[in-house]
């Protein structure tokens, strides 16, 4: 879905680290700490909205089923969405409000239990409380794993919202599960994200080069949510930003392409309005975009690759097995472009799965069984190719490929 409002578009700061001076600490269930305090979320909200604002965020950061459950709250959760989403319109007034989304907490892999159908539930259960609420679009967030916002993305596309999706990255443009941003970006505009972005962790001058880079491959706006503050860590040093050095650090941003703003941990509503003055001094109009010149574009879990049609080299066929470790090795020794994985089963989709994180190459899946297709397209984190010598029905095949953002070749 298109991103339907106009750009610039400015984005509200930090609840979190705000809501400290009314009280909340670490421990607290920061949702039901907010209804517990309406009037600490309407003093906030309002002054972002005075700074500026285009928008309000519903602070149902952590309002999945999984989260509230350490709280004893997961039973709540369609009624906390709910009571968020009354709050939050009450102070907006006529202007959109999202819903927002964070990581449920579930460990996918060969050593877990737990399946990425429970994953999208979760986000499906919270996705569906938030619009029935009254959430104009979605806002996913600081998010670390390709396969985790994979999941939030599939969850509220079918609420029929927009939807704004944001990862966050190390210095180096890399999440924690080590996934390019340049990768998350192009999996999630392929399967229907209306705005993409980087979010908390890295202060606006650390994000500029990692947009220089995504500026060229995006087909949707591009957002920045960066952090004001941040505690020194072990491997990297602190940062600290007035409203007026946060907003200075946003110009290579904006030249950059970005057209989508906001602040994360430690941004007030100073800060916001600072962000404000600098977007309406830019002149947006003056960016011109670079582009990539390859007709094609796959992923693999982790990295970008981009191809020319006629130079493109597939690998033998594979089948599924419990360990494709020296598979994977032999075919990327003899400098393929493309996996082939001839899926025929479930099942068969469900093995690929469990190995596809030691492919270092994107794949093609050919297949004659549909849900097996399927399967292994939902399952897979990256930007596949569909076989066109699989032997199912051509529009069939076409619209599975579109479904979960595919290359038909």
């Amino acid at each position: 879905m298109d991103f339907p409002y106009g750009q610039p578009w400015l984005l509200d700061g930090a609840y979190g680290t705000n809501l400290k001076t009314a009280g909340l600490s670490f421990s607290d269930c920061t949702e039901q700490f907010i209804l517990n305090h309406p009037e600490a979320l309407a003093s906030l909200q309002t002054a972002f909205l005075q700074a500026g604002a285009d928008t309000l965020t519903i602070p149902s950061f952590g309002a999945n089923a999984e989260r509230l459950e350490q709280f004893g709250l997961a039973a709540e959760t369609a009624r906390i969405n709910a009571e968020l989403t009354t709050l939050t319109s009450k102070i907006a007034g006529q202007r959109p409000i999202g819903g927002n989304l964070s990581t449920a907490g579930i460990t996918l892999g060969p050593e877990s239990e737990r399946t990425f159908s429970e994953l999208m539930g979760a986000y499906t259960e919270q996705a569906e409380a938030l619009k029935a609420a009254g959430a104009d679009y979605f806002l996913i967030e600081t998010m670390t794993s390709l396969t985790d916002i994979r999941a939030a993305v599939l969850a509220c596309r079918k609420q029929q919202l927009p939807i704004l999706a944001c990862v966050t990255v190390d210095e180096n443009g890399i999440t924690a599960s080590g996934t390019s941003a340049l990768t998350c970006l192009v999996v999630l505009q392929e399967l229907g994200a209306s705005a993409f972005g980087l979010n908390c962790s890295l202060s606006p001058a650390e994000m500029a080069p990692i947009f220089e880079e995504l500026s060229a491959f995006t087909k949707i706006p591009l957002i920045a949510q960066p952090a004001a503050s941040m505690p020194a860590l072990r491997e990297r040093a602190g940062f600290s930003l007035t409203p007026e050095e946060f907003a200075n650090q946003f110009i290579p941003l904006f030249q950059a392409g970005v057209t989508i703003a906001g602040g994360c941990c430690g941004t007030t509503p100073a800060h916001i309005a600072a962000l404000r003055h600098a977007m309406d001094r830019f002149d947006f109009s003056s960016v011109t975009r670079p582009h990539h010149h390859r007709e094609l574009v796959l992923t693999s879990v982790h990295e970008t690759f981009c191809y020319e049609l006629d130079m493109l080299e597939f690998s033998p066929t594979l089948h599924p097995s419990s360990d494709m470790t020296d598979a994977f090795m032999e075919i990327e020794q003899e400098s393929y472009d493309v996996i082939s994985v001839e899926v025929e089963t479930p099942d068969e989709a469900l093995s690929f799965a469990e190995n596809d994180h030691m492919a270092e190459l994107p794949v093609s899946f050919l297949s004659s069984d549909e849900l097996a297709l399927k399967t292994a397209l939902l399952l897979y984190s990256g930007r596949a190719m569909v076989d066109t010598r699989s032997e199912l029905d051509p529009k069939t095949l076409k619209q599975i490929a579109y479904k979960y953002g595919a290359v038909l070749y």
